[in-house]
């Protein structure tokens, strides 16, 4: 079993890119997505790489963050 982590976070469309880039290098699965001026996108990730992920979120202008809820698969 793996211990996982949902997020929802909030940008910038113009941050589109920088977002994708870092979500892929830390191998997250997107679960729901919603594209507009603000961007609302919904992610899984393995807990023990949340951490290094926030680090990289954080430094984008206009991010928020929300961890919604832990779960095992």
């Amino acid at each position: 079993k793996t211990i996982n982590v949902r997020v929802e976070i909030g940008f910038d469309f113009l941050r589109m890119n920088d977002v994708m880039k870092i979500l892929k290098e830390e191998n997250a699965t997107i679960l729901n997505q919603a594209f507009d001026n603000r961007c609302q996108l919904t992610f899984s990730v393995r807990k023990n790489r949340i951490g290094k992920i926030f680090a990289h979120l954080e430094k984008i202008e206009g991010m928020s963050i929300k961890m919604e809820e832990v779960f095992y698969s």
